[in-house]
């Protein structure tokens, strides 16, 4: 087994009246051509067929998005995604005061954020992969919504979707709990 962690590029801005140079899709891209090479290099180091994906907030956004993808699907063996964002509409509606920062990431145009959005995408070609959406009660940056929606829309396509509220911790203070190395074991040991 190897752990890799993988990063992509953020949409920064130069100054405050530009426009980051690196949005949507482009992170995406970054972890999608990143994961693409490993499956491709193994070179019998690991298996290839054994790639799972952690995704953080940000990251658990880009790591459905690969699943959900015509493409990219192919070298995943399943996502474990968590306090992500998932329908981008409603965390702001919910949280309006992100609004800056999204539109820094996917753009001006609002009526691209449901497209750009895991909430909106469907694949028939994800076979028994396993998918955990986890979340912490306490997080305070992204509430209990985002999990819930993600998981009743992947249930209408998928069968191997599991919601794991268990998470102990805040936004941040989630990924250094036993609870999520527990849930990570989980999912690589079916």
């Amino acid at each position: 087994s190897i752990l890799l962690l993988i990063q992509f590029r953020l949409s920064l801005k130069e100054h405050p009246d530009a426009i980051p140079q690196v949005q949507h899709p482009d992170h995406i891209m970054d972890v999608g051509k990143a994961i693409e090479y490993l499956y491709n290099t193994s070179e019998g180091h690991y298996n290839p067929h054994q790639i799972y994906i952690v995704g953080h907030s940000a990251g658990a956004h880009i790591a459905l998005m690969l699943l959900l993808d015509t493409v990219y699907h192919q070298y995943i063996a399943g996502v474990i995604g968590v306090s992500g964002i998932y329908d981008i509409p409603l965390l702001l509606k919910t949280f309006p005061s992100y609004t800056d920062f999204i539109v820094q990431a996917f753009g001006a145009d609002q009526s691209r954020f449901l497209d750009a959005s895991p909430i909106s995408k469907t694949s028939t070609q994800l076979g028994h992969k396993p998918i955990i959406i986890a979340h912490s009660p306490q997080d305070m940056l992204i509430d209990h919504q985002q999990p819930e929606c993600m998981v009743a829309h992947l249930q209408q396509f998928h069968p191997n979707v599991v919601l794991d509220m268990t998470l102990k911790g805040d936004h941040y203070e989630i990924m250094k709990t036993e609870t999520l190395e527990q849930v990570v074991k989980q999912i690589i040991q079916k």
